[in-house]
């Protein structure tokens, strides 16, 4: 496995999938962290089938037909494999060998009705994207062992750094700086993604005025950090702050030592 901590690394092994020098990507991170939108980035310019999580076995078997020697991408692989029919055509899409073949095993008029036989032969290489690959390996055992095996885990300076760069779509929707600045000063004290982001101007779009209190509890600050950033924007000092402060004075200067420098 080979831990991968930026963006640009990512690109890299996903652009190396997609030049043909990977016959099975494993792309593994905690959700929102963008790794889709990633590969889709990277993979625009390229004829390629994705399958994703609702997709039936017969329309995996065809759709692999019709994409015949392109690169097969394997999103939200979490739920694909609960059906067995799923895994043994991942199994078969994720042999290592230059020419794999695809079989149905059974007869099917919906084939015969697409003119599509029941076994054909795919150069296709594979790219599998998860949340949670020992999850899937429970599964579709040995898979590690066939390709390059990627866990993402960009820290929050990284994140930040990707929130300014995708907000610059969506200036034009809401304040995008003051909701960054919010996740960036809070950002330490909650796990963060891309979605926090969205979130964010989804809440602000509906009521810029109360944004910032429902987006720290959607990030689950500490409640005592949301009351002191409402008192700190309500209040000039702190005299009048302490007035509408639930906790002790001791406790009210060391919540503010975290947020205020």
């Amino acid at each position: 496995m080979i831990t991968v901590t930026t963006y640009k690394e990512l690109e890299f092994y996903v652009q190396m999938f997609k030049d043909g020098n990977s016959d099975l990507l494993i792309l593994e991170s905690s959700g929102g962290l963008g790794k889709s939108t990633t590969v889709d980035g990277v993979m625009e310019s390229k004829r390629h089938l994705k399958i994703l999580s609702h997709t039936t076995p017969l329309k995996l078997y065809i759709m692999g037909f019709l994409y015949q020697n392109c690169p097969v991408i394997f999103d939200d692989l979490d739920t694909l494999i609960q059906n067995k029919q799923n895994v043994a055509l991942l199994k078969q899409f994720s042999e290592t060998q230059k020419i794999k073949e695809i079989n149905w095993f059974t007869t099917s008029k919906i084939l015969q009705s697409l003119e599509i036989p029941e076994k054909y032969e795919t150069k296709s290489k594979v790219m599998i994207i998860c949340n949670s690959f020992d999850l899937i390996n429970k599964n579709v055992s040995s898979l590690t062992d066939r390709g390059f095996h990627i866990r993402f885990k960009p820290n929050k300076e990284e994140i930040l750094a990707k929130i300014r760069e995708i907000a610059v779509n969506y200036k034009d929707e809401a304040d995008t700086e003051e909701i960054i600045q919010l996740i960036e000063k809070y950002g330490k004290f909650s796990k963060i993604s891309l979605r926090t982001l969205i979130k964010g101007i989804f809440l602000w779009k509906q009521d810029k005025d109360n944004f910032r209190d429902r987006l720290l509890q959607e990030m689950e600050i500490n409640p005592k950090l949301v009351l002191l950033d409402k008192l700190i924007r309500e209040y000039p000092n702190d005299k009048e702050r302490l007035k509408n402060w639930q906790f002790g004075r001791a406790t009210y200067y060391r919540h503010k030592s975290l947020i205020v420098s």
